[in-house]
């Protein structure tokens, strides 16, 4: 297979990616997500990540979040860890937050990063940082790909395998091709009317989101997504092009009740049970 080549994958493929967990385990077998998110403007970007993660199968979430998202986050998530991180004026992350970070990150299988922390110059020093020191699978989204414009070059430090998502806006303002983006270790979802999923070798074209998905959060849902299937130790391509799929159909579902609308963020979170049950049984929604 060249690089770049079209791939596809059945109902068979995502059912084969989506198995149930096996007996005996417990909830750090089942793997441990640690999420850096949130800012005091934007608390409930936090929120809609760890709820997407906790809803497709990660065991253990923990979610490092500025402290003035601390109150709200504890209040609305009960089965995830919060921890609140020094802020700067802005109260966005600041960056001695960074070893914080890099500690709690010992103890994760995989780290999403960037929804919803702002556009600070200290917040984006520290993205840029914990990127390059992360030794675990990492997803950047949001705020987090915004920290690397201009600074694109800083992602082939990366030790670990990076999983970029960005919108339209979020790749003209890298100023670099998706092509450009991708390496040996960095995989490109780029989202739109077709989600594109690419790493070295392989393309897929995903054309099942619905346009009712262009709505706030549910970008931030899709890292959840993303996050807890790499977390289960999920081939880091697999777990991109698989949560983009879980995502797409969970909102195909939604809006056969809730019409396309009316669909927000929280409702692709709640039929994402529907969506499991459907790739799981090797079917599709269409």
């Amino acid at each position: 297979m060249s690089k770049n080549d079209l791939f596809t994958m059945t109902p068979q493929d995502y059912a084969g990616v989506l198995v149930d967990p096996p007996a005996h385990v417990h909830k750090h077998s089942r793997g441990r997500l640690l999420i850096v998110a949130g800012s005091a403007q934007y608390p409930g970007a936090a929120l809609l990540t760890a709820l997407g993660a906790a809803r497709s199968g990660a065991g253990y979430i923990t979610l490092a979040t500025a402290q003035q998202v601390v109150p709200i986050a504890q209040t609305n998530l009960l089965t995830v860890p919060v921890v609140g991180l020094a802020t700067d004026d802005s109260e966005m992350i600041a960056l001695e937050a960074e070893g914080r970070i890099e500690e709690l990150a010992k103890n994760a299988d995989a780290l999403v990063i960037g929804p919803g922390i702002g556009g600070g110059d200290e917040t984006a020093e520290m993205v840029r940082r914990v990127v390059v020191a992360s030794t675990i699978p990492t997803v950047i989204d949001a705020d987090g790909i915004n920290a690397f414009i201009g600074h694109t070059d800083r992602m082939l430090e990366a030790k670990a395998s990076l999983i970029l998502t960005p919108h339209e806006g979020e790749r003209a303002r890298l100023g670099v091709s998706t092509d450009d983006l991708v390496s040996e270790t960095c995989i490109v979802v780029a989202k739109g009317p077709t989600t594109t999923i690419t790493d070295r070798m392989r393309t897929i074209k995903d054309a099942t989101g619905p346009s009712s998905l262009a709505t706030a959060g549910t970008g931030d849902v899709l890292s959840g997504i993303i996050g807890a299937l790499l977390c289960q130790g999920i081939d880091p391509y697999l777990a991109a092009a698989t949560g983009v799929r879980l995502h797409s159909t969970a909102a195909l579902i939604a809006i056969e009740d809730l019409t396309a609308n009316c669909l927000i963020a929280t409702d692709v979170i709640d039929y994402l049970p529907d969506a499991f049950r459907i790739l799981k049984e090797g079917g599709a929604y269409a």
